[in-house]
């Protein structure tokens, strides 16, 4: 009696489930024809988060207020480890610029117009050096740019350099360490070697409002959090819905974009992520090609970037899907090709 009152039991829970599965699986097959599954591609720094940032802005309208609150602490990250870079290149610079043989070449042209002194260094064209020439000339060529202005300044530029490099969250933005840093940045100096650079981009916006992003109250902003650099660790999915019908199933499209890792230790997973995927858009960075990548300096990024596209390709899964190239940061390329065409000038 208990045995046909319980197998009747779970056979009607049985046919339940069956139904709610069967309910489910045609609603997820609906559901798939009017959805594009994408995939964000590329290796570190090419710009992929950034665009899916950018997505997510235009198509979920915005950011939600506790992402933006929560980076805060990143943005002061951002800023240390940008000012600890242009303060190591600055001594660098400064030592390689002392040690140089076009120094040494100055020095001489300096020593040999200052023998000639108001001799006729030139018979064919009669010209005469005045020593006031020669002072200015001689000032110039001892005269090094990327010297910082005070011993003010030095002294905070040794402050920055002794923060841990990729540890600086340790170390608390304050208002006055906020002003010191202002004072560094504004160093005709630490310009010059700024110049010499170009891959903080963003750090004159952030220099800009050191001193509010310092303060308790300070609130993120989109823009902010948009010109912040971090990697991508793991996967990160999104969803969003586009206002475009489909003329066939009268439908909303719906779109779901996945940010993978680009460094190597992340590209393991890649190949997880292949299934279901209609269109995959590889992101490139193009001011990558005087560049190494963070985690191997003997590697060029154009290298690396034109090897994983290769490999990336080949895939058996990847063969049948489409695939978009998006040449990123072509501003920062261009502004790089023109500063070493000066400098080779």
């Amino acid at each position: 009696m208990l045995k046909r009152l319980f197998g009747s039991r779970n056979k009607k829970k049985t046919a339940e489930l069956d139904t709610n599965i069967d309910k489910y699986l045609t609603e997820f097959e609906e559901n798939s024809k009017n959805r594009i599954s994408l995939l964000l591609l590329g290796c570190g720094s090419s710009g992929k988060s950034t665009l899916f940032t950018q997505m997510q802005k235009i198509y979920r309208k915005g950011i939600r207020n506790s992402l933006l609150k929560d980076c805060i602490e990143t943005i002061r990250s951002n800023i240390f480890n940008d000012i600890y870079e242009l303060s190591r290149q600055n001594k660098k610079l400064r030592e390689n610029y002392n040690n140089s043989e076009q120094k040494e070449c100055d020095k001489y042209l300096s020593s040999l117009i200052c023998n000639n002194i108001g001799k006729n260094i030139s018979v064919e064209y009669n010209i005469y050096i005045p020593i006031e020439i020669v002072n200015i000339i001689v000032a110039y060529y001892n005269y090094c740019p990327l010297t910082l202005s005070t011993d003010k300044v030095q002294s905070i530029c040794d402050q920055m350099l002794l923060m841990k490099p990729l540890h600086t969250e340790e170390t608390l933005l304050t208002t006055e360490l906020a002003k010191d840093i202002l004072i560094l940045w504004n160093d005709r100096g630490l310009q010059e070697t700024y110049k010499r650079q170009s891959e903080l981009v963003n750090t004159p916006f952030f220099m800009s409002k050191i001193v509010e992003i310092s303060q308790n109250e300070f609130n993120v902003t989109f823009e902010d959090y948009i010109r912040l650099k971090h990697s991508t660790h793991g996967i990160i999915e999104s969803r969003f819905d586009l206002d475009i019908l489909h003329e066939k199933y009268n439908k909303n499209w719906k779109m779901c974009v996945t940010d993978m890792c680009g460094e190597r230790w992340g590209r393991k997973r890649w190949l997880s992520c292949f299934d279901d995927i209609n269109a995959i858009i590889w992101v490139m960075a193009l001011d990558g090609y005087d560049k190494v990548l963070r985690e191997d300096n003997d590697q060029n990024c154009y290298q690396e970037a034109f090897a994983v596209f290769d490999k990336t390709c080949k895939y058996e899964k990847v063969k049948t899907m489409d695939f978009f190239v998006i040449l990123n940061k072509y501003g920062m390329c261009f502004n790089t090709i023109l500063l070493n065409k000066c400098w080779l000038l």
